[in-house]
């Protein structure tokens, strides 16, 4: 039974992974930036995986290269991954997102500092909510140090 139940929740992420690429893609998928192999190199993967995970032959998804294509794709992980509207990031998440990757380093730094220590205090009692705020803002400095 919980092997059946993963495949079918893997299986809803292929789904809504394809669905996302299909919408920026648009009618016909005239445009060429979200084709399958440039969907696959956005995130990090080459075309046959992309393929396995669309099929469902594979289940194996890297957090970073799903951090990629989400932010590609222009959607927000938690739809991705658990389908939780809404499906694309609110205006406010893009504007921050912009202000990171073109702030001065040293400034972003401080305020991603700022950041984990403000959220730590406002949602100690919500572990879960904790750890995922947590998990974006690490995720980001990785980010800015790969890049």
């Amino acid at each position: 039974m919980t092997a059946a139940r993963d495949r079918t929740n893997h299986l809803e992420v292929a789904r809504r992974i394809e669905q996302a690429r299909l919408l920026r893609a648009g009618p016909a998928e005239e445009n060429p930036g979200y084709s399958k192999s440039e969907v696959a190199r956005a995130a990090g993967i080459t075309p046959g995986a992309y393929t396995q995970w669309i099929d469902g032959t594979t289940k194996s998804y890297r957090a970073d290269n799903l951090l990629r294509l989400a932010d590609y794709l222009n959607v927000r992980i938690e739809w991705l991954l658990f389908g939780e509207e809404p499906m694309e990031p609110p205006q406010t998440a893009q504007a921050i997102a912009e202000i990171i990757d073109d702030g001065p380093s040293g400034l972003v730094d401080e305020t991603l500092a700022f950041l984990d220590y403000q959220l730590q205090k406002l949602v100690a009692s919500d572990p879960a909510k904790m750890g995922r705020y947590l998990r974006m803002i690490d995720a980001i400095r990785q980010d800015r140090r790969r890049g």
